[in-house]
């Protein structure tokens, strides 16, 4: 495609095709020709050209002074009405945490794909994998508002490639706890503040979100049940100046949908001591009691915050030398003890919420002790040869 005023030329630097522009100013301008090269591809060029035409032509230079701290911003404000608030907060958090710090106040249109390279090398020790794969796709998006808005000639993203020896194949998810390993964590939490959290994670197989966001009025202590029909999460907001603001609330649970669940003996008595020690606080505090506060709250009766609540659990596995598992992980060993003691495939599936009882099997079947001895023994049992065990 022929550009007026423009030519674009192919050239081999150092065994690779690059490719050089050349554009000419109107005539009686009193401008001279302006070249630039070492352009990847013949695209790239061409949109270089354009950009440089037009500069030429009006004297304005679209990104001479724009830093990518000042991107970052007005590609967010550009974002406004097309995600939400939270996407928007978590762009801006991404930014501020793993862009900002190396290239915030580098020149947009002197960002190179060798500087995104060296970023993300320098970033990978410290983090998964699944979230350098998320910052670099962040990045790319940024850039690539950068060129829709003539800022930059090309995406310089769009040219990096994340070398497989920065990808670890690592997983967040540990192995649920055994059974030792579980009652030697329910005797580390006695007294603790987050006891009843604990107790609700593993004998209800609950979310975290679920269990944070348990009410008094959604449990019946005299019927021993609990209505699971909420979930406590945290949502990111931008605020003034682009400050990014966290805030705790409540929502539907994961799958929209309620349950109720049964009460053993011994959380029904951890709950009804909880539920004293609340109602004593509360008394003392002189304040009325209502059944609308938390199941799991602070001493002064309000909900811990969630950041809090991980950090803390994370501190008494610590002190009492605990194998470091997820909070959520405690959800997989609910799951895997119930599937060990024998309880139906089903009713573990429609205790953890989960949409179809195949998906309860594919994710925690593989945890469970003993099921190739079931099998083999269940094959002997079936021609009516007895197991000498």
């Amino acid at each position: 495609m022929s550009i007026e005023r423009v030519t674009v030329w192919s050239y081999v630097a150092r065994g690779k095709t690059l490719y050089r522009v050349e554009v000419r100013p109107m005539k009686g301008s009193g401008k001279k020709p302006v070249q630039r090269g070492a352009f990847i591809t013949y695209e790239q060029a061409q949109r270089a050209a354009l950009m440089i035409r037009d500069e030429m032509d009006s004297g304005h230079v679209h990104s001479a002074r724009k830093t990518v701290d000042e991107l970052c911003t007005e590609f967010i404000a550009y974002k406004e009405g097309y995600v939400t608030e939270q996407t928007r907060a978590n762009y801006m958090q991404i930014y501020k945490l793993y862009l900002l710090p190396y290239l915030g106040d580098k020149l947009v249109s002197k960002v190179q794909v060798a500087d995104l390279e060296k970023l993300l090398k320098d970033l990978a020790p410290s983090l998964r994998s699944e979230t350098l794969k998320t910052v670099f796709t962040r990045i790319r998006m940024l850039f690539k508002f950068a060129e829709g808005q003539r800022y930059v000639s090309f995406n310089p993203a769009n040219h990096v490639r994340l070398p497989k020896s920065l990808i670890r194949n690592e997983t967040q998810v540990k192995k649920p706890w055994s059974s030792e390993e579980t009652i030697l964590a329910l005797k580390a939490f006695e007294g603790d503040a987050l006891e009843p959290f604990l107790h609700l994670m593993i004998f209800l197989g609950l979310r975290k979100g679920e269990a944070l966001g348990l009410k008094w009025s959604n449990v019946d202590l005299k019927h021993r049940q609990v209505r699971i029909a909420n979930s406590r999460s945290s949502r990111r907001f931008l605020g003034p100046r682009g400050k990014i603001i966290t805030i705790d609330g409540d929502g539907k649970t994961k799958n929209q949908k309620t349950r109720t669940l049964g009460l053993d003996s011994n959380l029904s008595r951890i709950l009804e001591s909880e539920l004293l020690k609340q109602k004593t606080m509360a008394e003392r505090r002189g304040e009325v009691w209502s059944d609308d506060r938390y199941v799991v709250s602070t001493k002064n009766g309000l909900p811990p915050s969630i950041s809090r609540v991980a950090k803390r659990f994370n501190e008494v596995l610590s002190r009492n030398g605990l194998r470091r598992i997820r909070i959520h992980d405690c959800r997989a060993t609910s799951a895997v003890l119930s599937l060990t003691g024998g309880a139906p495939l089903e009713a573990t599936s429609q205790a953890l919420g989960h949409g179809s009882r195949d998906f309860t099997k594919r994710v925690y079947a593989k945890d469970v002790p003993g099921l190739n001895e079931h099998f083999t023994r269940g094959i002997s049992l079936a021609l009516g040869i007895e197991d000498d065990q």
